[in-house]
């Protein structure tokens, strides 16, 4: 479980009261309806009334086509004679609202969207907390509790979480972290428990993973360090040529490789430090064989 926060102290917990805290201090448990198909829904249902509205916005006008020019002058370039037109101004002031609701909504979905989905063992966690006797102990019923009901196709796919810690995380720490938690869950946790009431909240062992993220950040600097001079070593015993170009070869792949497993680098950035390795080596090859 991620890093806790202060967090108002409830002394119930099987309520929304004793999950918000929950919640609270544990952000990466922090998941929620994303309610996909009611924003789509609403956006198109503001669309579709502003689709009407434009069109009776132009049916006016194109009836005041048959106006004198004088007067239809004075309809399109003078906003006080626009307000003299109770009916077009009505739906202009109607298309303004439309279009704040509207523009608001897209907004408002498209920063839903950029939230991640959780992670299964975050949400296998939170559920575990909800249905366990000293956690929630099932206190959502009905269709409060269909949100995090694993049964419920229609909200299995439909949740988010505010938390973006997983976002920072590179594929190496992310698998460190989950392993390890599914491994202290399931074979540590029981017997610290019972020596230690403290590392348990609501049937969960309650950790701080800094030091997970600390030990996968220093086995990754050290590969770093390590794998372009092993490489380099390796091609200085290689004799044959071709021999050396196809360890070129699987080295750059294993940099590369690697380069996407510890860091959250982008693919042109991977390509453009894979070249430079591979750069590396060949001018080590060429002048190794210059000497030769």
């Amino acid at each position: 479980m991620a890093g806790a926060n202060n967090a108002i102290v409830s002394p119930e917990s099987g309520d929304y009261h004793g999950l918000s805290n929950f919640m609270g201090r544990w952000p990466a448990l922090c998941i929620f309806r994303r309610f996909s198909t009611l924003n789509v829904q609403n956006i198109l249902f503001l669309q579709a009334e502003l689709a009407h509205l434009e069109e009776e916005l132009l049916d006016i006008r194109e009836s005041r086509s048959t106006l004198p020019d004088t007067e239809k002058d004075d309809v399109t370039k003078d906003w006080q004679a626009l307000q003299s037109q109770p009916d077009e101004y009505r739906i202009v002031e109607e298309i303004r609202t439309r279009l704040c609701e509207y523009n608001e909504a897209l907004v408002q979905y498209h920063s839903v969207c950029s939230l991640q989905s959780p992670t299964k063992i975050d949400l296998e966690a939170l559920r575990h907390y909800l249905y366990h006797p000293s956690g929630g102990d099932g206190f959502l019923r009905a269709v409060e509790a269909d949100a995090y009901d694993r049964t419920k196709e229609h909200t299995r796919n439909d949740l988010l979480t505010v938390s973006d810690e997983r976002s920072h995380r590179d594929i190496f720490s992310t698998f460190v972290a989950d392993h390890c938690t599914a491994f202290y869950q399931t074979y540590v946790a029981g017997t610290l428990s019972r020596k230690n009431p403290d590392v348990e909240e609501g049937g969960l062992a309650v950790f701080h993973d800094a030091r997970l993220h600390a030990i996968s950040h220093i086995i990754g600097t050290l590969i770093a360090s390590l794998l372009p001079a092993a490489c380099i070593f390796a091609l200085y015993f290689i004799d044959h040529v071709l021999a050396r170009l196809g360890a070129i070869m699987g080295f750059s792949a294993l940099f590369s490789f690697t380069l996407a497993i510890f860091t959250r680098a982008r693919p042109v950035e991977i390509f453009a430090a894979t070249a430079a390795f591979a750069s590396v080596q060949v001018v080590f090859v060429g002048t190794t064989l210059g000497r030769a």
